[in-house]
């Protein structure tokens, strides 16, 4: 009997996937505390997909649809940004322009024969890198059911210019 046999045998066949489909993620990120939530998943050594593809800003009430959909034709998969809780805001209505702007451009995606749901949204406060790991997971895992993006072509890297 080979050792693959023996393997085999003992644990049952083992199916090795021959491709399977990991998502390219834009992770936009407030400077504030978003940004320190994410700097505590590291600090705690807690892991998340590799697919993600974080970019600070210096408040997410400075994105506008076009840099969304942009980040769709260059190759993303979902598009995820993180806003500071309400009251919480440094520049006192980032977090409000922000979720206005993810409302807008979650209804040109619906119009452009896209998923909406590729764009999704949190306000979370400094210190709570849990929920941010749940989140993080649960967007990831959401996309991988989704599968690629309509707009992804090939397997070429994520840039934004």
């Amino acid at each position: 009997m080979t050792p693959i046999e023996k393997i085999n045998r003992a644990y049952g066949e083992i199916v090795i996937p021959q491709h399977t489909f990991s998502p390219r993620i834009i992770l936009f990120t407030c400077n504030h505390n978003p940004y320190g939530a994410l700097l505590l998943l590291g600090i705690n050594r807690m892991k998340y997909p590799s697919g993600y593809i974080p970019l600070r800003l210096a408040c997410a009430g400075d994105v506008s649809p076009g840099l969304f959909l942009k980040a769709f034709l260059k190759g993303a998969d979902g598009v995820l940004v993180l806003g500071c809780p309400r009251e919480q805001c440094a520049h006192r209505v980032g977090n409000l322009l922000m979720e206005n702007t993810v409302t807008v451009t979650r209804t040109l995606l619906g119009t452009l024969g896209m998923q909406p749901d590729r764009l999704s949204m949190k306000l979370l406060p400094a210190g709570d890198y849990v929920a941010l790991h749940e989140y993080l997971l649960d967007f990831y895992r959401d996309m991988v059911q989704q599968g690629p993006s309509p707009l992804r072509k090939g397997d070429s890297l994520v840039t934004i210019t």
